[in-house]
């Protein structure tokens, strides 16, 4: 039976109060059953003792409530004066509900007092009555003697202390972002969205691309928001949130930082955010190029014109042609932002296109070129993506995993955010819904990295494993061998706890990590396996110091997760803390980036003993 059947359809007619024969009455809109002899109209006195109370009638086999003052009633008919005039109701037939009814059905017919609510369609035709059970974004879920109930929100007012304070939104509102890559992930989400609350979604397309998403009640297909898609430079999309506006904006944590203080009234204590995932420029070439890594200095020759050749990167004399977004594009932003990082760019060197799809096709058509683009379209695209190599011979790849943890330098973590006040029910709901498991398999597939854990083995650490045994001038090999056999057959997780130098305190980042850390094992994500928090080190010092510092760290990562347990959980908890110093650098430790990067404690897993 829908919603609309559960509302005692009104009525006008007016009656007199001569006694009248009832033939039959029928609710229209409600189950077209007549019931003949349940009703009849009855003479207006009566010598009830109460004071006409207001009562609610209910018929539950023929789904139909009269609503009225309860002016007689002898134990086996109730009589109701309502808008037919006074009719009688045989007990038998009928429950009786209010404050009115014959102490013997009070307390078990009426709703819970503190709970009960009416509410009223708003065309007035209409109303259902009862315990109000939930309250959603979009549905009120209340229950009577005829069952529990799921009334869209936008259909009805509700009345009664235990109705929320309900703000009406119109259903628009806008996802502002800066690529068309965002663009296409919202949708995308906003699809999985619509799935996972069992509603129904509309896309409208233009050129092939979202343009708008609605997401509809699936049982009348109401609108419940329509969501525009709009792409515009990240300063405009930050200026929305200084207006009270219920929308959301997208932007990457450089977009954000850079122009964050050029706009009003914007500032991050007055923002929800929530992590869609990672993105980042990275570089795209040619299949047919034998050239897998370059080096910034390298990317910076290309880009001011000082390397023109193939040959000194390991290349052929062939010419180097570098591909980006144009500077005057809405998506150019990020590359152009990069690479005047390493001086003006050289012209003549730089070919601009008015989209990364079309950087990509310019880059597969030659064997010479290279292009910036994001992440998430190389991805999309199945382009060739290369390595970036450190100075000192590292080098790192676009990787899920390298991603996560920061380890890929050109790596930006892309937040959705939202007013704290006055966003859109549906903009809100979709803010937490995006940290689900279910919502980062949709982030994935879009072509971004997720925040999901990725593992990884030591022996696909290669590159760092020799670099640590042929390259590091304070290689101790004992130590080297101990963390060899503690971890082959453990599974690192790509969760990172960063320190500041020759210290072990975490920095900011890193306490919000051990948060997540203990938020997972609440879980039981490792049940039946033990937790290895392992502390390394930078150059800096003696080794035998350093080791003694990365110890400190693991232990200090060891104590900040047991002071979100209580005694009895932390007891089933099996973590251990283990140090090697300077053992196996991630970065170069010439550089402060480096050395920062090698200050951390990892997180390993292995089956427990």
């Amino acid at each position: 039976m829908s919603d609309e059947t559960m509302f005692m359809k009104r009525t006008n007619t007016q009656t007199n109060s001569n006694l009248t024969a009832l033939n039959c009455l029928s609710a229209e809109g409600l189950s077209r059953l007549s019931f003949c002899g349940l009703l009849s109209f009855a003479v207006a006195g009566s010598a009830f003792a109460q004071d006409n109370p207001y009562v609610r009638i209910e018929m539950p086999e023929h789904a139909v409530s009269l609503e009225g003052e309860l002016i007689d009633f002898d134990s086996e008919v109730y009589y109701i004066q309502g808008q037919l005039g006074v009719l009688r109701v045989k007990r038998t037939e009928a429950i009786c509900i209010g404050v009115g009814c014959p102490d013997s059905e009070e307390t078990t017919s009426s709703p819970s007092s503190a709970r009960a609510v009416v509410l009223h369609s708003i065309d007035g035709e209409t109303q259902i009555s009862g315990e109000l059970v939930t309250v959603d974004d979009t549905h009120y879920v209340i229950r009577n003697r005829l069952g529990e109930f799921n009334i869209l929100k936008s259909n009805v007012e509700c009345e009664g202390s235990a109705c929320p304070n309900v703000q009406v939104y119109d259903p628009q509102f806008a996802v502002h972002g800066a690529t068309p890559e965002v663009r296409t992930l919202v949708a995308d989400l906003l699809r999985g969205y619509a799935v996972a609350h069992d509603q129904d979604f509309e896309i409208d397309l233009i050129d092939d691309a979202p343009e708008k998403v609605r997401i509809l009640s699936k049982a009348d297909q109401e609108i419940i928001a329509e969501v525009n898609l709009v792409i515009e430079s990240p300063k405009d999309a930050l200026e929305v949130l200084s207006d009270n506006v219920p929308d959301i904006t997208i932007l990457d944590q450089q977009q954000f930082n850079a122009h964050l203080h050029a706009v009003a009234d914007v500032r991050p204590d007055d923002l929800e955010q929530a992590l869609l995932g990672y993105d980042g420029l990275v570089i795209a070439g040619n299949r047919a190029n034998p050239v897998r890594d370059l080096d910034a200095l390298e990317i910076a020759g290309i880009s001011n014109g000082s390397i023109s050749s193939w040959r000194t990167l390991g290349g052929g004399e062939y010419p180097v042609t570098m591909h980006v977004v144009d500077d005057d594009a809405t998506t150019g932003s990020d590359a152009q932002v990069w690479l005047s990082s390493f001086g003006q760019p050289d012209v003549g060197h730089i070919v601009r296109h008015k989209t990364e799809a079309e950087v990509l096709a310019a880059v597969e058509l030659d064997r010479n070129a290279i292009g910036l683009v994001h992440r998430a379209t190389a991805s999309a695209h199945h382009a060739k993506m290369m390595d970036v190599r450190r100075s000192c011979g590292l080098t790192t790849s676009p990787t899920s995993f390298d991603m996560q943890i920061g380890q890929y330098p050109m790596t930006q973590p892309v937040y959705a955010y939202g007013r704290s006040s006055g966003m859109h029910p549906v903009a809100e709901s979709f803010l937490t819904w995006v940290r689900s498991s279910e919502a980062q398999q949709v982030t994935a597939r879009s072509g971004f990295v997720s925040t999901e854990l990725q593992r990884m083995r030591m022996q696909d650490m290669g590159v760092a494993v020799i670099h640590t045994a042929a390259e590091e001038l304070d290689f101790d090999a004992q130590e080297f061998s101990s963390m060899m056999r503690e971890l082959r057959d453990a599974d690192r997780l790509s969760i990172s706890f960063r320190f500041l130098p020759g210290s072990a305190t975490l920095d900011e980042a890193s306490v919000q990590n051990v948060k997540d850390l203990a938020a997972r094992l609440r879980r039981s994500e490792f049940d039946g396996q033990e937790v290895l928090l392992v502390g390394f080190a930078d150059s800096i010092g003696p080794a035998d110091r350093n080791t003694v510092l990365s110890a400190r760290r693991a232990d200090t990562v060891r104590s900040v997760l047991e002071a979100e347990f209580d005694t009895e959980t932390l007891g089933r908890l099996n973590v251990s803390s283990l140090s090697f110093g300077e053992q196996m650098p991630l970065d170069c430790n010439e550089t402060d980036e480096g050395r920062a990067n090698n200050r951390r404690v990892e997180v390993w897993v292995r089956t427990a003993s």
